[in-house]
């Protein structure tokens, strides 16, 4: 009977080792399972809060490139070309938060794009960014930088046949007769100096940046449309023989804060500059068959205010 208790006194040590055995074991691959959910958990924090990282990197990046100097005097379109080529400079490459060559951001993506929204020009940055923790986890920051500032209004619009600087017409003078019959853009206005007379005439839209100066015995006429900041034709009593004279058979555009002394055909009975250039005594000033001052103002600052990031996603 003794011996009857005693293997059974056994056979339960027995067992209750075996279940104690389980149940350690079982709560040993619990914590390991618990420590390997918590470091990949760490990871995943880590390398996302270095995609972050990213982001600001590049916010301020861009922040700083598009507020120098050099940018001040580029149009929005220039503002595009020059800042994707400066950011093309980064991308894809490592930086190191410390020692470790495997704790890094990098900008994988960075696309510039620009637009106009009623009087304010727009500058977006599609961008991605990359973050890698110690253990090689990998989590990125996808979205858009948008950066606004009001246009202004700046001279001069460009003709539609105008795509390259390079077709600009620079400092020219005249001295002798001309017929343009496409659109024309002078960048720093052109001089009429004739030795005797000159005329000039365009018979499309004429767009003149700076000063179109004439001189004594010059016509200038425009068919078409005329954008021009400084129109200074000489001028004195019609009595005192011929100055200059320019007149615009459509409208004047005039970008200038300046005012000048605009003459309306219909105010004066003439219905067309064919009548205007035959008058005699010769007519001098400017004349036009309707005309509309465009007041200029220089582009507002761009401000870190208006920076903005939409559309982040994280994955």
């Amino acid at each position: 009977m003794l011996r009857e208790e005693k293997g059974s006194t056994l056979i339960t040590v027995l067992l209750m080792i075996v279940v104690f055995t389980v149940i350690g074991l079982s709560l040993i691959g619990i914590n390991v399972n618990n420590s390997k959910q918590v470091s990949k958990s760490g990871n995943d924090i880590q390398a996302t809060n270095l995609a972050e990282m990213g982001t600001t990197h590049l916010k301020e990046d861009i922040f700083t490139k598009i507020a120098s100097d050099e940018y001040k005097t580029k149009d929005l379109e220039e503002i595009k070309k020059s800042l994707q080529s400066e950011l093309d400079t980064i991308i894809n490459h490592d930086f190191q938060v410390n020692t470790s060559n495997k704790t890094k951001f990098k900008i994988a993506a960075a696309t510039v794009q620009n637009e106009v929204v009623g009087n304010n020009e727009i500058i977006k940055v599609k961008f991605t960014s990359v973050g890698t923790s110690e253990n090689d986890q990998t989590r990125k920051v996808i979205g858009t930088f948008k950066l606004l500032r009001g246009k202004g209004v700046s001279f001069p619009p460009k003709p539609p046949n105008i795509t390259d600087a390079n077709t600009y017409l620079n400092s020219i003078v005249y001295k002798g007769n001309y017929t343009k019959t496409e659109p024309v853009y002078y960048y720093s206005g052109f001089t009429m100096n004739p030795p005797t007379t000159l005329t000039f005439t365009v018979t499309a839209d004429l767009y003149a940046k700076g000063t179109i100066r004439q001189e004594a015995n010059t016509d200038l006429t425009v068919w078409g449309n005329a954008h021009v900041e400084n129109p200074y034709p000489k001028t004195n009593n019609p009595g005192n023989g011929n100055l200059g004279l320019m007149c615009v058979e459509k409208k004047l555009f005039i970008y200038s804060n300046l005012n000048f002394d605009i003459k309306k055909l219909s105010d004066y009975g003439y219905t067309s500059c064919s009548q205007v250039v035959a008058h005699r005594p010769p007519l001098n000033g400017v004349y036009a068959k309707d005309y509309e001052y465009i007041r200029t103002t220089s582009p507002d600052n761009w401000s870190k205010g208006n920076l903005t990031i939409e559309d982040i996603e994280y994955k």
